[in-house]
């Protein structure tokens, strides 16, 4: 349904997704029951036998009619009489010489980071038949509180396939390998060899490392042959480390540990993105070479496919390896002074390629990634539009086992991983008493929305009557369009993809999306709009969403833009925040208002689709546009908000898109509050991530989530 706001156009998308379920690759005979054994979980600045608790619940939580669990008791009984370290486990080889002891198929490890109060699970099936470790067997999930560890660790048995819901057919996988070919997808799958023949481990042990470290590995092997290290980063993009053009021949000695980088030449400090990582040493009999006729690099991008080869006559060619032996360590990279990443959950059916994200050679300054996208993860072959949209369904039919998958899902905006093109590079950051204070002027609030009950805080008992009574005179609504602003902006629910959660917001209503008689829905004019504006700035506001335009002649356009009020809005440094309009038309000749005054102060927001590209309407129509007048482009479709009274739905326009860059002006100013409103406008345009898909429709890109690291490189 296609809804206006007299002066905002915005689209509500009716969610009708199907019923999904997650599928794994190939299923075993019927009948077949798989031997899963759970190991003690490694345990990283976690209590002593946190490992043990997590194992354990998840056990509870894994039910699937193929599969036959092998009792917790006799699995660290066995744990206790073979030895196994906790660090041994964490590694693919220890895991299959484990899951062979014990007659099972499959062994289930994982390690537990704690980082910023923010419990942080991660796990992998390895199959101690084959010694295969698929890349799509991986996931992760996170919790804040203990009483949330149960929610969470169902939803990670669910992402792993190891959970059957009522009706859902989910096959589970004995991985039968193809014949070694050399590939990349080889080398990270196979553990290869004898399971304890490699060893690796941290220097220091500790496996939290934060941005720009120093990075150190020891690799110790059991027979003599050539190191090649590659590392898969948070997002799944694989590169080649060993070797390099500074070391493009390692020779590992039995039993003679090597230290990575300080016997190589070339140093490793850790970069984005923040996440999960893996580093995987494979030793071969003859050196392995980067793919044909693709020279040496301080690192390389690999993709899957990509062979690396011995060295044969022809240069162009190489020999392909078909046995190594390998060890695999992980650790998760974060923020300095130690934020929690956001979640990476790896795609079920593939992996993106990107260039790897902590390597450098010696001397040289970090450069930022040049992050590819990575898709949504999908339960099975159903688009990710499909995903937000059951989602959004199970949130609101509260479906209790879905709802932490689901919430992770709906805030894809805010997320490291991707839908498609996309790529936000912000996570939900609450507000503080830094934060100014935003001014939303839009239409139709219902000021006794939960999920907005600390942003309207500050609303007197005359102030929320003057919003209900408008409420009860307009009647039931099938929009309140000042709601789905406000919750994408300071929002506080699980589910919402709010930018600044708590955040205290003013309500300005100014017009309505209802539509009715002009004596009882009043739409609004230029003059409401200066009255609304003085309303906002005079609260205090230094930031003013306005998702709205309005049609202006020529005599009162002029009246408009020289009425006072926008010097004064200049002069107190507030940032007006604008919605370029859902009519697809050309800014730079058919200007919209007030999002085209000429004033430094005014940021002018459009949107995009899902796919990175200019957002389109179910109608035909789509965001506006203009390489003059639209300064950022931020995410406009598949938006979970609230529609008043904490209902939730899905909406889309460049009047949702608007209100993450009205957070993120907010969060700039908190991060450095003397800015002038001119200079938030500039940075956010200067900051904005380039699209080539859309470098022809606005002056800046994708929007950008202000830092603090930026702050301090420009104070440098």
């Amino acid at each position: 349904m296609w809804t206006c706001l007299v002066v905002a156009c915005t689209l509500l998308i009716a969610a009708s997704p199907r019923q999904t379920s997650p599928t794994v690759a190939t299923p075993v005979a019927a009948k077949t029951k798989i031997r899963l054994v759970v190991s003690r979980f490694d345990g990283n600045s976690v209590p002593d036998g946190f490992g043990d608790i997590v194992a354990d619940l998840l056990t509870q939580r894994i039910r699937h009619d193929d599969i036959e669990l092998l009792e917790r008791r006799q699995v660290k009984k066995v744990l206790d009489e073979q030895d196994f370290s906790n660090s041994d486990l964490s590694q693919p080889g220890a895991a299959v010489r484990f899951g062979r002891i014990q007659n099972a198929d499959l062994v289930l490890v994982g390690t537990v980071y704690r980082v910023d109060g923010v419990y942080i699970v991660s796990a992998q099936l390895v199959d101690a038949v084959t010694a295969v470790i698929k890349e799509t067997s991986r996931a992760n999930v996170r919790f804040k509180t203990i009483d949330d560890m149960d929610a969470s660790l169902l939803e990670l048995a669910r992402l792993m396939g190891l959970r059957q819901e009522a009706g859902a057919v989910i096959p589970i996988v004995i991985a039968t390998p193809s014949p070694a070919q050399g590939t990349v997808q080889d080398l990270l799958e196979r553990v290869g060899g004898e399971p304890s023949d490699v060893q690796m481990k941290m220097i220091p042990q500790k496996r939290l490392l934060e941005v720009g470290d120093k990075l150190q590995v020891q690799v110790q092997s059991k027979r003599a042959g050539f190191l090649t290290l590659l590392v898969v980063d948070a997002q799944g993009s694989v590169a080649l480390l060993i070797p390099n053009k500074n070391a493009p021949r390692i020779q590992m000695q039995p039993d003679i540990p090597i230290t990575i980088p300080t016997d190589a030449g070339f140093n490793l400090r850790v970069k984005p993105p923040l996440g999960t990582t893996r580093l995987k040493a494979i030793i071969t009999d003859q050196p392995l070479n980067p793919p044909p006729g693709v020279a040496p690099s301080d690192y390389l991008k690999v993709a899957l496919g990509d062979v690396l080869g011995n060295a044969s006559a022809d240069k162009n060619k190489s020999a392909q390896a078909t046995s190594w032996v390998s060890a695999e360590i992980e650790f998760l990279v974060i923020e300095r002074g130690g934020v929690a990443p956001p979640q990476n959950i790896p795609a079920k059916n593939e992996i993106p390629i990107a260039p790897s994200a902590i390597t450098q050679p010696a001397n040289q300054p970090a450069t930022p990634p040049d992050v590819k996208p990575n898709p949504l993860p999908q339960a099975d072959s159903s688009t990710p539009d499909a995903q937000v949209k059951l989602a959004l369904e199970n949130i609101q039919k509260g479906r209790q086992d879905s709802s932490a998958r689901s919430d992770e899902v709906l805030h894809w905006p805010l997320r490291q991983y991707r839908l498609d093109m996309i790529d936000i590079a912000w996570q939900p950051q609450t507000a503080d008493e830094s934060t100014p204070l935003i001014g939303v002027i839009d239409g139709d609030f219902d000021p006794d929305d939960p999920v907005l009950a600390r942003a309207f805080r500050n609303l007197d008992a005359d102030q929320r009557e003057a919003l209900r009574h408008e409420m009860r005179r307009n009647g039931d609504a099938p929009i309140r369009h000042g709601n789905q602003v406000a919750s994408l902006i300071a929002g506080q629910a699980t589910w919402l993809p709010s930018a600044l959660p708590g955040a205290t917001l003013v309500p300005v209503r100014v017009t309505t999306a209802i539509e009715g008689p002009a004596y009882r829905v009043d739409k609004g004019d230029g003059q409401n709009l200066l009255l609304a504006l003085r309303t906002a700035m005079n609260a205090g506001c230094r930031v003013i969403n306005m998702s709205l335009s309005i049609g202006l002649d020529a005599n009162a356009l002029r009246a408009f833009a020289d009425d006072p009020i926008w010097n004064e809005l200049e002069k107190r440094a507030v940032v007006v925040v604008c919605a370029a309009g859902n009519n697809r038309e050309n800014l730079d000749i058919n200007p919209v208002y007030p999002a085209c005054l000429d004033r430094p102060n005014i940021l002018c927001v459009g949107a995009l689709n899902s796919s990175g590209t200019l957002a389109t309407w179910d109608n035909g129509s789509g965001s506006a546009y203009g390489l003059k007048s639209v300064d950022v482009l931020a995410p406009g479709m598949l938006l979970a908000v609230s529609n008043g009274g904490g209902s939730p739905t899905l909406a889309q326009g460049t009047s949702h898109a608007c209100a993450f860059a009205t957070a993120a002006a907010a969060h700039l100013l908190a991060l450095e509050p003397n800015l002038t409103s001119a200079q938030v406008v500039q940075r956010l345009v200067a900051d904005a991530r380039a699209l080539p898909e859309v470098s022809s429709f606005a002056r800046g890109g994708l929007l950008q989530w202000p830092t603090l690291a930026r702050q301090q490189q420009l104070i440098k």
